[in-house]
């Protein structure tokens, strides 16, 4: 599931960001693989809100769009 696609209230875990550049940019906001979002807010053809442990962050559409997320609800298979 990608982070633009998560109803609000629901609260996920960051697997994977698609782009080099992009992971670069998400690590300076303080998100990663491993973390924890809520999302708060989707705002028609813009913003996605989240929270994380730094607070709230408003990202672009296009930029959550990159994020691979799965609910934090479900456990995550480890070999």
């Amino acid at each position: 599931m990608r982070l633009d696609e998560v109803p609000v209230g629901k609260t996920v875990v960051v697997r994977s960001i698609a782009d080099a550049r992009l992971r670069l940019e998400a690590l300076r906001l303080g998100i990663a693989a491993g973390t924890v979002l809520q999302v708060t807010a989707r705002v028609p053809r813009g913003p996605v809100v989240v929270r994380g442990s730094s607070g709230p962050l408003a990202l672009g559409r296009e930029w959550a769009r990159q994020v691979c997320v799965r609910p934090a609800d479900i456990l995550e298979d480890k070999p």
